[in-house]
């Protein structure tokens, strides 16, 4: 029998991504468990999958060059401490640094290069060191959002988040509620999931009375 899957546990799809555990759910109308977990690549996207589809096999015939028998393969502890932790989303304006251009046409004759100074090195090294050991962290609100344990504290965590959430956010918090997002912009698709959550934490006071 496949482990069940823990918070912060790091899984290798049977086609080679990577993927930590976010959290495990429940729908809300089925009661069925979900997987919630994010990607380590690309845009660090948050997806769910009902637990046995993620405990699943591999259909051997439809993949039978699949390295592994499980969909999804749990990495050892002493594997999954050189993975790195994903940043919510990363930039929608990265800084690309290019070398500075050589004019072929008026070619400058090099000169010898400065001995740097004991101080500058330093800064360089400490500088160096500081970009390389920044670990990026997923979003705070999305994980307040997600730990809540009833619809009323996801409501007031979503209501905290007003102006401040992205696309990547919504659909995650959608995904999480095991809801699909229409087309919109921001700030419709921000209103249509606040009242589906006042719907649910309605929902859920009337069923505990």
């Amino acid at each position: 029998m496949n482990q069940i899957p823990q918070a912060g546990e790091i899984y290798q799809h049977f086609k080679g991504k990577l993927y930590r555990i976010v959290a495990l759910a429940t729908h809300t109308e089925t009661g069925e468990q979900l997987v919630i977990y994010q990607a380590l690549y690309g845009e660090f996207q948050v997806f769910a999958r009902p637990l046995s589809m993620f405990l699943e096999k591999v259909d051997a015939k439809k993949y039978p060059d699949a390295a592994g028998k499980d969909r999804f393969m749990r990495i050892p502890m002493a594997e999954a401490a050189a993975v790195s932790r994903p940043v919510a989303a990363p930039s929608e304006n990265p800084v690309e640094l290019r070398p500075a251009a050589m004019s072929s046409e008026n070619p400058v004759e090099p000169r010898p290069a400065a001995m740097p100074s004991e101080s500058n090195v330093e800064s360089r090294a400490v500088a160096a060191s500081s970009e390389n050991s920044v670990e990026p962290q997923p979003d705070p609100g999305l994980l307040a959002f997600l730990d809540a344990d009833s619809y009323e504290e996801k409501l007031e965590v979503f209501a905290s988040l007003e102006g401040k959430v992205d696309l990547h956010m919504l659909n995650a918090i959608a995904a999480s509620l095991d809801l699909e997002l229409s087309e919109g912009s921001l700030e419709e698709q921000y209103d249509t999931l606040k009242s589906c959550l006042m719907t649910l934490e309605r929902y859920e006071c009337n069923r505990l009375r």
